[in-house]
């Protein structure tokens, strides 16, 4: 039952944030608000680990090491307020939402600990208010993780009014949208039911029967990690084609300034705008600009060659033969053991570099080749080579036996022609790694 209800809550989240566009969406702002109140020191009630609070720690500092460069931020509330007033002042943002936030967010959480009434509503509203959740660009987000329904506020009921907040973030522009995760709920709560509707992530729920619209209600203890994990990961997926979301330059060149490109600065950095080198760079005929500087054109490389700075030189690839998806082989240097046997989420548009197991940017992305050529996997502009001309070519079948029929009989010339290479550079596993990649075989061209 539990794993349909998570299902089912992916499914909300892709829904939410699905998308026509094809290249990646942005990350979205995720505000983790997370009860410290006295109702999150059960299961048993008297704070025999693990508890609640314990659990949910657990849970939030695993999704913050995941997801790195998702924008999260932390709230962490409870309440010893005797006035509706105070229950709102005891309310703040513990870390501000942003990219790489884990550790803090994880700091905050180990240093907390539980006690007091669960002022939800007002969370809520803090989260909306104060939490910096006000990016157009972006959904927004807030997740709560609770034990009990509003306890603090008393005018309207803490009931209604932790409704009426869900209700007003998803009225802000943009809206914000209300996980609501619950612990110890054995019998469906109406108050976390019309929460989770209110807040948009409702799935497959009857708010006036016995099935919850809220994660983890009667799902046992370990519910509510459960939940955080697969809502988080939905939010990360949804609507993205090229794989999980991504705030950098490359899936949003919009972000660069006119004269800057969105590159790598060195290795293993983050992807950021910087001046286009090519940008006042003015080269010759059967010139190019690359990195700043003119290049000419390769030649048509013959087979055992490939094209280096205007050059053809020895490929140290032609002819080596390799089996392992541990090896790659670079015409550079030929072998070598490939550091991307570990899947690694790379930004849109570029891929994991063999040689040093970080994200490297396609080689052609930035290469404008001129007129009749091409840029190599290396990055290097090469003449096409001449094209057969079939109407004017040669009748291969002229003097061809035929047989009693008329028609050509088969070839007995020796002819060997493969359609596939197996023990040369492109083996078949390499073959499927560089078409999985894609980026490091395109190929661009100008008329």
């Amino acid at each position: 039952m539990r794993s349909h209800r998570l299902a089912g809550l992916v499914v909300i989240a892709s829904a939410v944030l699905l998308s026509p566009a094809v290249h990646a969406r942005r990350c979205p702002n995720v505000m983790f608000v997370v009860a410290a109140s006295e109702a999150m020191l059960g299961p048993r009630g008297n704070g025999t680990p693990p508890t609640y609070f314990d659990l949910t720690r657990q849970a939030v500092s695993s999704a913050a090491n995941i997801y790195t460069s998702m924008p999260l931020g932390l709230e962490l509330f409870s309440s010893t307020a005797r006035d509706d007033a105070q229950c709102f002042l005891d309310t703040a943002v513990t870390v501000p939402v942003g990219a790489g936030s884990g550790p803090s967010i994880r700091r905050a959480l180990y240093a907390a600990s539980a006690g007091g009434s669960t002022n939800l509503g007002d969370a809520i509203r803090r989260a909306a208010e104060d939490g910096h959740l006000d990016d157009p660009r972006r959904e927004n987000v807030i997740i709560v993780f609770t034990a009990a329904a509003d306890d603090c506020h008393t005018g309207p009921p803490g009931s209604q009014y932790a409704i009426d907040q869900v209700r007003a973030a998803a009225a802000h522009n943009p809206p914000i949208h209300t996980v609501i995760i619950a612990y110890g709920q054995d019998v469906v709560s109406p108050v976390l039911n019309a929460m989770a509707v209110a807040g948009g992530f409702a799935n497959g729920c009857d708010p006036n029967g016995n099935k919850p619209c809220y994660c983890g209600g009667g799902g046992g203890v370990m519910s509510g990690p459960n939940c955080l994990l697969e809502v988080v990961t939905g939010l990360a997926w949804a609507g993205n084609p090229e794989g999980v979301c991504d705030d950098s330059c490359f899936a949003n060149p919009g972000d660069c300034a006119a004269g800057q490109v969105c590159a790598f600065p060195a290795p293993s950095t983050e992807p950021t705008c910087v001046p286009d080198p090519c940008l006042h760079v003015s080269c010759g005929a059967g010139q190019y600009c690359r990195k700043g500087q003119c290049t000419n054109v390769c030649p048509p490389c013959p087979h055992g060659q490939y094209c280096v700075n205007g050059t053809c030189t020895v490929d140290k690839c032609d002819g080596a033969k390799w089996n392992d998806a541990l090896q790659y082989c670079a015409p550079e240097t030929g072998l070598g053991p490939s550091r991307c046997a570990t899947p690694l989420n790379c930004p849109l548009l570029t891929y994991c570099d063999p040689a040093t197991g970080a994200c490297t940017d396609n080689p052609c992305r930035l290469i404008n080749c001129p007129a009749h050529s091409s840029c190599n996997p290396s990055g290097w502009c090469e003449a096409d080579a001449p094209r057969l001309d079939m109407a004017s070519g040669p009748d291969l079948t002229a003097d061809a036996p035929v047989d009693a029929a008329g028609q050509p009989e088969p070839s007995t010339s020796g002819c060997s022609c493969r359609v596939a290479v197996a023990d040369g550079r492109w083996s078949g596993d390499s073959l499927a790694i560089l078409l999985g990649l894609g980026v490091l075989v395109h190929r661009r061209r100008r008329a």
